[in-house]
């Protein structure tokens, strides 16, 4: 037993680590690139890893098909991949990578609202306080200056706008949560329902990219191909990773260890880009008071 407890715990690190690298090479790919198009080479690469993972897994052909579970899906996939990622990428573009992922850690806290709002559930005292922390984070982050060095003129007002797209990509997220566990258990496969989200969130950003003016509509430098290419791999594997985990552990023992990938993206961002990102100490202790609060709402609200 001790063994398949240290196995999760190693999943659920990874998961964090694997989200935290992401958003660092979601930041170099998405440098000179365009917002869509960036989106939809992340969330294109996750459909063919999934599919085989369901495939070698057996998911594929013991998923209960219907078509009340894959539309569950698909609302969940383009409300957090489509538009949930196209706020996030904005916000990267504007304030960096590390401080989007503090700004995106709000879905834990709109997650749990809503389902106040909708169904009645209860406010706790643990909810409020993982509230207040994450609050406190993201004050904390909002402080200073640009992240970017190439950004150091922005405007406030610009400068801004990326905090509310961070917040607006939380929203989002933590609006797909209820779909996302409904649409598992009707296709009786996580696996599965993750699938058919990557699948239709591709198809709506496909969708709109045909339908724009613009020239050149899917032209991506090929740094930024490669980039977040690698990006949605990353991301991919941490879905899996933490699936995992939380197949072999209790979420008590896993949440806390998954939880940590806004401290990674903030640690990875100064190592591997300190030439494009300010790390300060409003961001370090901002990305820890959010992991605190994620952490207690995820464990007890």
């Amino acid at each position: 037993m001790t063994g398949i407890l240290e196995l999760a715990i190693t999943l659920a690190l990874s998961s964090s680590f694997f989200y935290g690298i992401g958003k660092v090479f979601d930041k170099k790919g998405l440098l000179g690139a365009r917002l869509l198009v960036g989106v939809f080479y992340t969330l294109t690469v996750a459909v063919p890893i999934l599919l085989l993972y369901s495939a070698l897994h057996g998911d594929m052909f013991t998923c209960r098909y219907g078509l009340l579970g894959i539309a569950q899906s698909a609302i969940s996939g383009i409300l957090q991949l489509s538009i949930g990622t196209v706020f996030l990428y904005a916000s990267i573009k504007s304030i960096g990578a590390a401080r989007a992922s503090v700004m995106s850690t709000t879905q834990v806290v709109f997650a749990p609202l809503l389902s106040i709002a909708f169904f009645g559930e209860t406010i706790s005292i643990q909810l409020l306080f993982g509230t207040s922390m994450i609050f406190l984070g993201l004050a904390l982050v909002s402080f200073g200056t640009p992240s970017s060095q190439e950004n150091l003129q922005l405007t406030t007002g610009r400068f801004g706008r990326g905090h509310v797209y961070g917040l607006l990509s939380g929203f989002f997220w933590g609006a797909s949560y209820p779909l996302t566990r409904v649409a598992s258990i009707e296709l009786d496969s996580p696996a599965m329902a993750s699938f058919f989200s990557y699948l239709f969130a591709v198809l709506t950003i496909l969708i709109v990219l045909m339908f724009s003016r613009s020239k050149g509509k899917f032209e991506l430098k090929r740094a930024s191909k490669i980039y977040l290419s690698f990006s949605g791999t990353l991301r991919t594997i941490a879905i899996l990773a933490r699936s995992t985990a939380l197949s072999l552990a209790p979420v008590v023992l896993v949440t806390p260890f998954a939880s940590l990938s806004p401290l990674a993206t903030v640690f990875l961002s100064y190592i591997i880009m300190q030439n494009v990102e300010l790390i300060n100490r409003n961001v370090v202790f901002g990305a820890l008071a959010a992991v605190i609060g994620a952490i207690t709402i995820a464990l007890f609200a």
